[in-house]
């Protein structure tokens, strides 16, 4: 199975990731229900994957299921909650799941859309407001945090995350960065770096 989780602030810059995963998938599927209005992200993904000679395809419907012929799925970011709220127990959703966990699909999330992923998440503006308490996510990937935007949140924050949070193993991605786990073989693109705290 291959899963990419970015840090953040996707589709900006020449970052390496969106190439990657254009490389691999002839069509990518875009889920965008993190964002109330998706415009500014639509206006970026449509052109630049384009440009990398994939075809974009918006996934707005979340009472269908994911078309066969997608290749890929991309969860942009956004809020986690609302994105969470908006697919969990979905068509698209129970469609995306079976198909990545057949080998089929290549799943990627940028933030929020990375967050979500794993049986836990933080909140929505929790590295803005402090805030270090944890929600339950879509459960796809397992019991470790990510944290996207490391490398623009607060140090102190960063330590009472990790304070809070010691039995739990945490990964960490500055933005424009990407882990990418293929196959359990894990890489890293992009601008920045990514932390994985195996805290005990």
């Amino acid at each position: 199975m291959k899963v990419i989780l970015v840090g953040g602030n996707e589709f900006q810059k020449d970052d390496g990731i969106d190439a990657w995963i254009a490389g691999r998938a002839k069509k990518v599927g875009f889920v965008t229900f993190a964002e109330e209005d998706p415009t500014e992200q639509r206006a970026r993904f449509r052109p630049l994957y384009g440009r990398l000679g994939a075809e974009p395809v918006w996934l707005t419907d979340a009472s269908a299921e994911l078309p066969a012929d997608i290749e890929a799925v991309y969860l942009t970011g956004g809020h986690p909650d609302l994105l969470k709220d908006k697919l969990q127990d979905t068509k698209l959703w129970q469609s995306i799941t079976a198909k990545f966990q057949a080998g089929e699909l290549l799943l990627a999330g940028s933030s929020a859309g990375a967050m979500v992923l794993f049986e836990d998440m933080l909140a929505h503006g929790s590295r803005m407001s402090g805030d270090t308490e944890l929600t339950p996510g879509l459960g796809l990937l397992g019991e470790e945090i990510l944290v996207p935007h490391w490398d623009i949140a607060d140090k102190t924050w960063k330590k009472r995350l990790l304070a809070t949070h010691a039995e739990r193993k945490i990964i960490a991605i500055d933005e424009q960065t990407a882990l990418i786990r293929d196959n359990g073989q894990e890489t890293t693109v992009g601008l920045g770096s990514v932390h994985q705290f195996l805290n005990d």
